[in-house]
């Protein structure tokens, strides 16, 4: 099974695409906690992509993002694709919640989100193109 989607990069279509792949996971019959696990780490990468990976350049059609999402016999796959900066989630550091507090800085938690609420998650690049796999187990 699998459900496809090549979108502009976009902060206001984000929910609504999340909604979208939501809907397939609940056709597919998954659970509401894993669907819930998928969405959020979903929204945060396609949000990352959106306001870092494509920061100070301009946005045509060559640089869609592409989604993908399978479900396999035990686990649910989403791939996306891009075409804009590239960020390995696995090397950043987790940030330190105490010094966090009296930090001035915001953000730094979305890697540490999608890590600890998805199953396996890696990234490379490609041929000038980002792939960012979240598996999810069901």
């Amino acid at each position: 099974m699998l459900t496809y989607i090549t979108t502009a990069p976009n902060m206001k279509k984000i929910s609504s695409i999340v909604i979208d792949y939501g809907k397939t996971l609940r056709e597919w019959n998954i659970s509401e906690d894993k669907i819930i696990d998928i969405e959020l780490a979903m929204e945060e990468v396609l949000a990352n992509i959106v306001a870092h990976g494509y920061e100070n350049r301009e946005v045509d059609l060559a640089n869609d993002i592409e989604i993908q999402l399978k479900k396999y016999h035990d686990y649910v796959e989403l791939m996306i694709s891009d075409q804009g900066n590239f960020f390995d989630i696995n090397t950043h550091e987790e940030p330190n919640l105490g010094s966090y507090i009296d930090s001035p800085i915001n953000g730094g938690f979305g890697a540490a989100l999608i890590k600890k609420v998805m199953s396996e998650v890696s990234c490379c690049r490609e041929n000038g193109t980002n792939i960012t796999i979240l598996r999810k187990f069901i």
